[in-house]
């Protein structure tokens, strides 16, 4: 007597069905881009895309959430058939790299916000507005507020901006404001200090704004 295995047979109407999605899908599916998006140090284009572009990259290549965001999606890939019939407009972070490489395609910031929006709607249209990719896309549109905002505070303050402090300590700059000044840089960024003197010309936005506040604190606690 022999144990015979008994071996599912393929369903020919599901390989049938299988290969007609597949073809559909390939008819539709765009040319993707190699490799991985490469750093553009000088953009011909406008300074808020420059800035908005060095943000966009930091996202890119270092925030774990983007990791589902970076590349197109590859539909015949992941089996994701029906992708380009329910996402219309398919992008990703890669995409609006290139786009903005390119320096004419966008004329100004909010157009690239636009299109960094359409990831986060894409992926909410065909996972579902509670999907764990859309938490993943959540995480990913904070994680760039937080680098954006981080990178305007870097930011060498405009000159305007330093003017006004200059006068703002002429009037102001009493002994105290001096050494609470001198005392903020020794603790966050002794750089700025030479023989006790503050580079004004070197200042960040995010330093500017907290010597401002330290000398209208102390001038409101003595008047």
């Amino acid at each position: 007597m022999t144990n015979a295995v008994s071996q599912q047979q393929p369903d020919p109407a599901k390989e049938i069905q299988y290969w007609l999605q597949y073809i559909e899908c390939a008819m539709q599916h765009p040319i993707l881009p190699s490799g991985s998006h490469a750093y553009h140090s000088h953009l011909s284009t406008v300074p808020e895309i420059r800035d908005l572009y060095h943000c966009i990259y930091k996202l890119y290549t270092e925030e774990s959430s983007s990791l589902n965001f970076r590349e197109p999606v590859n539909a015949l890939e992941t089996g994701a058939f029906n992708y380009y019939q329910v996402v219309e407009q398919p992008l990703s972070l890669r995409e609006v790299l290139d786009r903005m490489a390119e320096g004419n395609y966008y004329s100004t910031a909010e157009q690239v916000l636009q299109d960094i929006e359409l990831i986060w709607t894409n992926c909410a249209k065909f996972n579902g507005p509670t999907s764990p990719l859309m938490e993943e896309a959540k995480k990913c549109a904070a994680a760039l507020e937080r680098i954006q905002q981080r990178f305007e505070e870097e930011k060498p303050a405009p000159k305007a901006a330093v003017d006004d402090f200059f006068e703002l300590m002429q009037k102001h700059g009493t002994p105290e404001v001096n050494k609470a000044l001198l005392d903020y840089f020794q603790k966050n960024d002794p750089s700025v200090l030479v023989d006790e003197e503050v580079l004004l010309d070197n200042l960040t936005n995010k330093q500017l704004r907290a010597i401002i506040r330290i000398v209208e604190q102390i001038t409101r606690k003595n008047s």
